[in-house]
């Protein structure tokens, strides 16, 4: 059945440097002639979701493909005195800036939904329209890690606060065939040791709450497609593997489909 349906809404989940899979995933899609007409992404998943709805996933796949250690660090700005977070993220707002430019969510070429979580409420919000760099930078605010992001008076933190996996968000939309990947099936084995603990253990603890909220979720709504990597070996910052990373996405996406 699902073979003979070619346009698809993909539900891009979180996971840091794990999120590189879902470029693998979505050359997969593309080259076995899936129609791509909706993306709702989460924290890495905005991002990815992001650079593919405006037609440039390609540009940003060769930027990470070109990475080692070094080019990645230099892209997090530390605060040597924090209060509200260990890094600002004005760098990677630059950065996105530069590359995606100064965008409206919808003027994206496809239906584009970027997911974060309120601070005060608890709650998703999905991001259907404005600023595309804000959202982005509200939806990947890792709690402790990034300061939080102010839009229009509220304050956000990352998407996968709530919604690691924002499936419910293409299905409260009415779309069917949805594909969802799950950068979280394992808990991650490599956390990247020789960084400083603080930095560990934050993202550490933010790994363990992602993966038993995405289990429950997709316990409770088990999605008809579900593509998910075997990323248990890739830390937070594993920019530098982005081979190896998207590799696998792609690998486990041919599987399925």
């Amino acid at each position: 059945m699902f073979f003979n349906r070619k346009k698809v809404a993909l539900a891009l989940g979180s996971g840091s440097a794990k999120g590189l899979a879902h470029i693998g995933v979505i050359n997969a899609l593309s080259e076995k002639k899936y129609q791509i007409d909706a993306i709702a992404g989460t924290s890495i998943g905005a991002v990815i979701g992001a650079y593919y709805a405006f037609g440039k996933l390609e540009d940003y796949k060769n930027y990470v493909l070109s990475l080692d250690k070094r080019k990645v660090f230099s892209l997090f700005d530390i605060n040597l005195f924090p209060s509200k977070g260990l890094m600002d993220g004005d760098k990677i707002c630059k950065f996105l800036m530069s590359t995606l430019g100064e965008q409206n969510i919808e003027d994206a070429d496809i239906k584009l939904m970027i997911v974060a979580t309120d601070l005060n409420t608890g709650e998703p919000v999905v991001f259907e329209k404005g600023s595309l760099i804000d959202a982005i930078r509200a939806s990947i605010s890792i709690p402790g890690i990034f300061t939080p992001a102010t839009i229009n008076g509220s304050i956000y933190v990352d998407g996968a606060v709530s919604m690691p996996l924002p499936n419910e968000v293409l299905r409260e939309k009415g779309y069917k065939r949805i594909v969802s990947i799950n950068l979280n099936k394992h808990l991650s084995n490599n956390i990247n040791g020789d960084l400083p603990n603080i930095v560990t253990t934050l993202y550490k603890s933010f790994s363990i709450m992602n993966y038993y909220q995405t289990k429950y979720s997709l316990e409770c709504h088990p999605p008809k497609i579900l593509i998910e990597p075997n990323l248990k070996n890739i830390g937070m910052f594993d920019y530098h593997k982005a081979k190896i990373i998207i590799e696998e996405g792609y690998r486990a996406a041919i599987k399925v489909i």
